[in-house]
């Protein structure tokens, strides 16, 4: 018989376990990729945290490189107390806050409405130092500067232009201003693009009618300022500059008509500026209740009128 083949195997020794089996592996299933669409989320969502802390961090560092100034100080003798009382509020406001761009605005639009133009201008140059970005300082900066026959007045418009190139009451006054100065070139050319935006403004086509006259183009500046009467046929500026068009082109009966029509419009053609309203909203004191209350009435706001009146 034949021997039976003998089995590779060995016998545990006593005390000795047997050997544990290998570890069995159960598969999982592959850990999830985050989608196309959440991996650019959260690129942006890092992205505008980065971007909005160094936009603060630039807006910090640049407030502290503004020299602290102290608010100007208006003579307010003979001011009624209300308007003084305003002033010293704010004057103090800003001492405790120098860096507030919000606060140095205020107390310009309140000194621009009560007719401190020097002191609003300044007050207006420490807001736009501290926040450039802000449109109003600059433009309402150029303003008061405008309104005090003042050639800087050019610079704060050209600044506020380049914040906001389609604001038709700017071009205006730029033009205005360009005009005053002599430099007719520039001053047409707001003008013009005043009535890209505004073909029918009766302010822009009596700047383009005044440049007309001074070079003598009285044709030109008799078609500007018809167009103007078309939109303000009551405004008397615009009639007794026509009468003075008419004049020069000899025509005498003309002239006469529009100076009578001068002497009995009715008042000046309205210059929305939403912009200035700002400074309208500082006003207080007889004067700007008086005005609030007007504008109301023609408004047709008779319960505002009467609270302002």
């Amino acid at each position: 018989m034949a021997k039976r083949p003998k089995r590779n195997r060995k016998r545990a020794r006593r005390g000795h376990a047997h050997p544990s089996p290998a570890p069995v592996l159960i598969p999982t299933a592959p850990e999830a990729r985050p989608s196309r669409r959440r991996i650019l989320t959260r690129a942006f969502t890092v992205a505008a945290v980065v971007l909005l802390v160094a936009a603060g961090g630039g807006w910090l560092l640049r407030s502290r490189m503004v020299p602290v100034v102290p608010p100007p100080d208006p003579d307010l003798s003979g001011v009624e107390a209300t308007i003084t009382e305003k002033i010293q509020r704010l004057q103090d406001v800003v001492s405790e806050h120098p860096r507030s761009a919000a606060d140095w605005g205020r107390l310009a639009l309140t000194l621009h409405a009560h007719s401190f133009l020097a002191e609003a201008a300044v007050a207006y140059a420490q807001a736009a130092a501290l926040d450039p970005d802000d449109f109003r300082w600059h433009y309402l900066g150029g303003l008061a500067l405008h309104h005090q026959h003042s050639d800087e007045a050019i610079q704060w418009f050209a600044r506020s232009y380049a914040l906001r190139a389609d604001y038709t009451p700017l071009l205006v006054n730029c033009g205005r201003s360009l005009l005053a100065a002599g430099r007719l070139e520039e001053a047409t050319v707001m003008f013009q693009r005043a009535l890209v935006l505004d073909p029918a403004s009766p302010h822009a086509l009596m700047g383009l009618g005044r440049i007309a006259v001074l070079r003598d183009d009285l044709t030109a500046a008799r078609r500007h300022l018809e167009r103007a009467l078309v939109t303000a046929p009551q405004d008397p500026e615009i009639q007794a500059l026509l009468a003075q068009v008419h004049s020069r082109r000899g025509d005498s009966q003309a002239a006469e008509r529009a100076l009578r029509r001068s002497k009995q419009a009715a008042g000046f053609a309205p210059f929305p500026d939403p912009v200035y309203m700002d400074v309208a909203r500082e006003g207080v004191g007889s004067f700007w209740h008086l005005r609030r209350g007007e504008d109301h009435m023609i408004w047709g706001q008779y319960a505002a009128a009467a609270a302002e009146f």
